[in-house]
């Protein structure tokens, strides 16, 4: 463990933050298993090392503390707030969006049992637009769509803005990998077999499907 990391550890356990420590050794062994399989190849981003990194350090052990301080009082909403908060601003900083996906996820996790479907959908969204920018189309997806049954299911008004985003930003990002696909493909590609016409089929049957009004045309390459 190295100077900055062991500081922070310690300020965790001097303050009787003990689940707060465990969580920053659980973050520790996830960077040094991230590191590894960028190495290997398996990850196509080479995470920092947050335990030479005094801001980062410094940054996780005030939300690791907030998170903790939330957690004993009941504070959901505070504990969650704090994840966001440290999440959004990793999500900008390269070599850590493995720990923006981390914070993500267990702001999903603390919702699990709580009756907030907006918060809920709004960390699988993040989840989904964070892959999509690692490059991950299928893990990015699969985030989303998981978010649009869920909002079919929740009693959210058609109105809401998050299920509103949540169909756009899916719908653009079918569209998205349609052009992607339409690049690599030539003009003897038959349709059933074309992935570009798949996604672009997908954009707008979900277009339709939430009444958003949306063009689709499917040209050839010349």
């Amino acid at each position: 463990m190295y100077d900055i990391g062991r500081i922070g550890c310690l300020e965790l356990l001097e303050n009787g933050l003990v689940s707060a420590f465990e969580e920053a050794l659980q973050l520790m062994e996830m960077n040094d298993e991230m590191k590894k399989k960028a190495e290997h190849g398996h990850d196509k981003e080479m995470p920092h090392d947050f335990r030479k990194d005094k801001d980062a350090m410094h940054v996780i052990i005030e939300m690791l503390k907030k998170a903790e301080a939330a957690d004993r009082t009941g504070g959901f909403e505070e504990n969650y707030n704090a994840r966001l908060v440290l999440a959004n601003h990793f999500l900008d900083v390269k070599g850590y969006h493995w720990l923006a996906e981390y914070l993500y996820k267990s702001c999903y996790r603390i919702l699990e049992n709580e009756d907030d479907e907006s918060r809920r959908l709004k960390a699988l969204q993040l989840l989904g637009l964070l892959e999509e920018r690692r490059d991950n189309p299928d893990v990015a997806l699969r985030y989303m769509e998981k978010a649009i049954v869920m909002a079919n299911k929740a009693s959210l008004s058609p109105n809401d803005p998050i299920k509103k985003e949540l169909f756009q930003q899916l719908i653009e990002m079918y569209r998205r990998l349609g052009s992607r696909y339409f690049e690599r493909e030539d003009d003897f590609t038959l349709a059933k077999h074309s992935k570009s016409v798949f996604y672009y089929k997908r954009a707008a049957l979900l277009a339709k499907t939430c009444e958003f009004p949306i063009c689709i045309a499917f040209i050839r390459k010349p």
